[in-house]
């Protein structure tokens, strides 16, 4: 870890993707800290909810069962897709905002 303030130096290498393996700077070694856990915790709960599988209730639910999903699905992706739509015409109206202050 850098002191504040320090400047990091990125040096592109031969063909210009030097930095993309560069640690210096990097949020990979935090992102592993958190997706390596998760990772591990949801290998573990579907084997041992495959491992119940054959435990298919009179009803006919099984742990792993798809009901649903399509509803799930739907709800999530309306909501991504507005939260995508109002960042990005956030963005469009602060770029526009500093655009006009700059011509001032």
């Amino acid at each position: 870890i850098l002191p504040a303030g320090t400047m990091i130096y990125y040096s592109n290498g031969r063909w210009g993707l030097g930095s993309l393996c560069q640690m210096t700077g990097s949020v990979l070694p935090k992102l592993v800290l958190v997706a390596l856990p998760n990772a591990f915790v949801a290998a573990l709960v579907h084997t041992l909810l495959r491992s119940d599988d054959d435990d298919v209730s009179a009803d006919g639910y099984s742990p792993l069962g798809m009901d649903g999903v399509d509803k799930i699905w739907s709800g999530y992706t309306f909501v991504l897709g507005f939260l995508v739509v109002f960042r990005t015409n956030q963005a469009f109206q602060r770029f526009w905002q500093g655009a006009i202050l700059l011509n001032q």
